[in-house]
């Protein structure tokens, strides 16, 4: 009965889809015996816009910013790069659109000449006393800062000298980007060295980081019984203690593009006791996590996942001063020489962060609803749209069956060659049934017109990995009554079944993200009795395992959100990062 059905209804996010405008549009041009390489790099451009699409902290309050049009204009030039040095100029063009130098293609630097006198100079932190007890300390070697136990043998060495300076000036300037093996070593020397605690004679604060956190997905439409939401966690401000015997001591750091941040140069500047002169261009992407993303052809992206939040409640990081880049070298240096100046006549300018929102906001999704037959770029957009989603929130991916990087490498090609409103709707229609769930769906006025003013659920006859005989439709919208399952008929390759449909103008596709139970979604879904069963099965196996991990720690933090296995991680768990 209808009553029984709402009752046993499962949550269904419903994802809006772009859909349908400009009555021009040029179809992209397919290069014979190019069509793989240039699909496997739409595909690699499809998973970076979704990890930045949901996991950049901008993208969650920063309503100025159409990732959309970012990516829009960047699929015609990723189609006709004809180089990897043109494909990444094309990858870090999208990457501009945010405005965050910490997101961009990397670039393949070598390491370069050694150093003259490399092979003479003391191992890092090395240091020495100008005429005027100012106390210059060299880290601009960071492998030699991986050596655990010599570095805290020098740490302790500088940490005897700092007392006695009028004021110390630390040179950060790396010559060239820190290795993943000398990531961190920066922070590791002023922390387990002792040098941070020998810099303040009072407690300080450096700012901490927050991260954008998903516990299943927003829906675009409708509601969600389970109230799933989006927002920021963010971790602790780090508070730095003053050793016995520290004294207040004004302190400079001197710092590049390659150079790692401390956390307590961030907390003396905050707290008026230090500043930072950058030699160049310089920005925080040592102190925040980030995320490197391989794109193929030896591109490589890096995107930022966290931002600076101040106890104030502003972010972000900004130099004291910053003095363009010079080949000079030593004492002759103009970032030193004003870097020295400051040391013999200390001053502390006015440096004001911006205040940053204290929430996120869910932006809704763009729908185009004038587009009735989209152009290419929109079409492709929609299989990205698509693909996203299913990656970060389908609770079932591994139950699906399916390659889903396979399916969208499949699908890219299908929308494109969508000749009409009508293809371009079963591309994406066909495109949803590969999840092999009965709660996935399609709705848009196109299908409506083409099955009659019901909307049909729809899934494939011909493939044995969604071989369903049965649909699950509302009664009322069966025709007959008291049956609940019904045998579907078939048109062409697909097969129907009738359901309520109000869905007014875009296309709109159902996918389930949190657990199911034995009913049908939102929409009008198809069955697979098969399917069903597999994942009853899988839950009652895991049933167990799951009340043990009930006792474990998530990705961030806290016990888990739902104790009926790890087939809803995306649904009822957080969900932090790509």
């Amino acid at each position: 009965m209808e009553t029984k059905v709402g009752r046993r209804m499962t949550r269904t996010a419903q994802i809006l889809l772009l859909l349908f405008l400009p009555a021009f549009s040029a179809p992209l041009a397919q290069q014979a015996g190019e069509g793989s390489a240039r699909i496997a790099r739409l595909v690699e451009l499809c998973k970076l816009w979704g990890a930045v699409k949901y996991f950049h902290p901008y993208l969650a309050y920063r309503s100025d910013i159409d990732w959309d049009k970012a990516l829009l204009d960047t699929i015609p030039k990723v189609e006709s790069a004809k180089t990897p040095d043109d494909y990444g100029a094309a990858v870090d063009g999208m990457l501009q659109a945010l405005g965050d130098p910490v997101s961009h293609v990397v670039r393949k630097v070598g390491s370069g000449p050694p150093a003259s006198g490399a092979k003479d100079r003391s191992p890092d932190p090395s240091f020495r006393f100008t005429a005027d007890q100012i106390l210059l300390v060299n880290m601009t070697h960071y492998g030699d800062l991986t050596d655990f136990r010599g570095d805290m043998q020098r740490g302790r060495a500088l940490t005897a000298e700092i007392p006695k300076a009028r004021a110390v000036v630390f040179d950060l300037r790396s010559p060239v980007p820190e290795s993943e093996d000398e990531s961190g070593a920066v922070t590791g020397a002023f922390d387990f060295g002792g040098i941070a605690g020998t810099l303040t004679a009072s407690v300080i604060v450096a700012p901490g980081e927050r991260r954008r956190m998903h516990v299943g997905f927003v829906p675009q439409r409708g509601i969600t019984p389970d109230g799933y939401k989006s927002g920021f966690y963010q971790t602790e401000c780090k508070r730095i203690l003053p050793v016995a015997g520290a004294k207040a001591v004004p302190v400079i750091f001197l710092v590049n593009q390659n150079s790692e941040l401390p956390p307590v140069a961030l907390a003396l500047q905050s707290a008026g006791k230090g500043v930072i002169i950058a030699e160049g261009r310089a920005d925080d992407a040592s102190v925040v996590t980030t995320q490197r993303i391989p794109m193929g052809e030896g591109v490589e992206a890096e995107i930022r996942l966290g931002e600076l939040l101040y106890d104030d409640g502003t972010g972000g990081f900004q130099p004291d001063f910053t003095v363009p880049a010079s080949e000079l070298a030593g004492d002759q240096n103009p970032s030193f020489q004003r870097a020295l100046a400051l040391a013999n006549n200390f001053a502390v300018p006015a440096t004001a962060r911006k205040p940053i929102p204290g929430s996120a906001v869910t932006l809704p999704e763009k729908s185009y609803p004038n587009m009735r037959y989209p152009a290419v770029e929109y079409r492709i957009l929609a299989a990205f749209r698509i693909w996203t989603v299913i990656n970060y929130f389908f609770p079932y991916k591994d139950l699906m069956g399916e390659d889903w990087d396979g399916v969208l490498t499949d699908f890219i090609p299908r929308l494109e060659k969508a000749g009409t409103a009508l293809e371009y709707n079963l591309a994406v229609t066909e495109m949803v049934t590969h999840i092999n769930d009965g709660h996935g769906s399609v709705v848009s006025p196109v299908m409506r017109d083409y099955f009659g003013t019901a909307s049909p659920s729809y899934f494939r006859t011909n493939d044995r990995r969604a071989s369903c005989d049965y649909c699950a439709c509302r009664p009322a919208s069966c025709q007959g009554s008291g049956s609940r399952a019904r045998r579907c008929s078939s048109e062409g390759g697909w097969r129907r079944c009738s359901g309520a449909d109000r869905a007014p103008g875009e296309v709109y596709v159902g996918v389930h993200t949190a657990v199911a139970d034995a009913s049908c979604g939102e929409f009008p879904v198809s069955r697979c009795r098969k399917h069903r069963g597999r994942r009853d099965r899988s839950r009652s196996e895991r049933s167990s395992e799951g009340d043990q991990a009930d006792q474990k720690e998530n990705i961030c933090g806290g016990n888990r959100a739902d104790r009926r296995s790890r087939e809803v991680a995306a649904g009822q768990h957080r969900l932090c990062g790509p």
